[in-house]
């Protein structure tokens, strides 16, 4: 994704760390944005097949044969099972003993309460089988303290997780937040179309069903009926992001940006808002929201 491009940009820089990242187009109705060469880091495009099974995803990288006779001497990998290669992968390199460690938010979100009775058991089944991942694995990089104390939980020993502290590079977004301020709010709420005394909440991220937007602009359209001037913006792109603009784009209160990855262009629209709202699904729009100064 594009958000990962400064982190394998400076971990290049790094003297005396060889890597390559393997990667290849985002899943079909993700709302993934897959960043786009050039690289200013060792990497190998692949040609990724997606499949449906069971109402699941299951991803296949052609990655296997370039890893296995590439002479890596360690592999680093999502902690997702519906990358099959990775199975192959970690088996081979186990069985060689050479290091396969996951990394990713220790225990992944599961809408299983949302699955049918046939769903929840399969989603209980995936759920012990990372477990065994973790067993099998050499080590794991959390997102989080909370990820990492879950994974200690599943049964690995705790000198072998390490903390990323997941975020992204924020130094873009503060100095763009800066250059912001010096733009009086009133005019760019003229620009967007927005009231100058509404109360304006942003959804920032990508549009797709577990983040729940609807819920938002719902909310907002009913406190406007209430005699509230409360407003709305969107900002992002994905497969709800049709079935949204359909259902609340008439209305004059609702906002729809689209994608937004110039940085000046994401500190105006964030100067003009009050709030970042986020109904369900929590991601990294948190960070960008604090970085531009907002609750």
């Amino acid at each position: 994704p594009t958000y990962r491009r400064p982190f394998f940009e400076q971990l290049a820089q790094v003297i005396g760390r060889e890597y390559v990242v393997f990667h290849g187009a985002a899943e079909p109705n993700s709302g993934v944005v897959a960043a786009e060469p050039p690289f200013r880091f060792p990497n190998i495009r692949v040609k990724c097949r997606f499949f449906r099974v069971f109402g699941r995803s299951v991803v296949y990288q052609p990655i296997v044969a370039r890893i296995l006779f590439g002479n890596f001497a360690a592999v680093v990998v999502g902690h997702e099972i519906k990358y099959v290669a990775y199975l192959f992968l970690l088996a081979w390199f186990r069985l060689l003993g050479r290091p396969v460690i996951f990394w990713g938010q220790g225990r992944t979100k599961d809408p299983a309460r949302r699955r049918s009775a046939v769903g929840r058991v399969l989603t209980e089944g995936v759920r012990v089988f990372k477990s065994l991942l973790l067993r099998a694995s050499s080590g794991y990089m959390a997102y989080s303290e909370l990820g990492a104390r879950y994974v200690a939980d599943a049964g690995m020993a705790r000198d072998r997780i390490t903390v990323l502290w997941n975020t992204i590079d924020m130094s873009a977004e503060i100095a763009a937040y800066e250059r912001a301020r010096q733009i009086p709010r009133t005019e760019i709420r003229r620009l967007e179309g927005i009231a100058e005394d509404a109360v304006v909440l942003t959804f920032l991220g990508r549009l797709y069903a577990p983040k729940r937007v609807d819920l938002l602009l719902t909310i907002v359209d009913e406190m406007r009926r209430d005699g509230l001037n409360v407003e709305a913006m969107v900002i992002g792109s994905g497969p709800e992001e049709a079935p949204l603009r359909a259902a609340f784009g008439s209305h004059p209160w609702c906002h729809f940006l689209g994608p937004v990855y110039d940085a000046d262009r994401m500190g105006k629209a964030l100067r003009a808002s009050d709030a970042i709202v986020i109904p369900d699904y929590i991601g990294l729009a948190v960070n960008q929201a604090f970085a531009h100064g907002l609750p």
